[in-house]
C-alpha cells in the first residue's frame, strides 16, 4: 500500500512539473533498445564474482527450503 498517494486534488506541483514527471517515468522513450533497437549492456562492476554469487544464492535457496520442509 502506498502511503504517499495522493487522495484527491494536488496542488504540489502545476501542470507542466506533471508533464515533466511523466516524461521522466516514460524510460522506453530514453532506452535505446526501444529507440533503434540497439542493447547497451553495462560493464560488470570490478570485484564482482559471479561463482561466489551463485553459490551464496545456492546456500540461501537451500536453507529456504529447509525451513519450508521443516528439516
Amino acid at each position: 500500500m502506498a502511503y504517499d498517494l495522493p487522495i484527491g486534488y494536488t496542488e504540489s506541483y502545476r501542470q507542466d512539473d506533471w508533464y515533466k514527471l511523466m516524461i521522466q517515468a516514460d524510460w522506453p522513450l530514453r532506452d535505446t533498445y526501444f529507440t533503434n533497437g540497439k542493447l547497451d549492456v553495462p560493464a560488470k562492476p570490478a570485484g564482482l564474482d559471479p561463482e561466489k554469487i551463485s553459490e551464496q544464492q545456492h546456500i540461501a535457496d537451500d536453507a529456504q527450503f529447509r525451513n519450508l520442509n521443516g528439516a
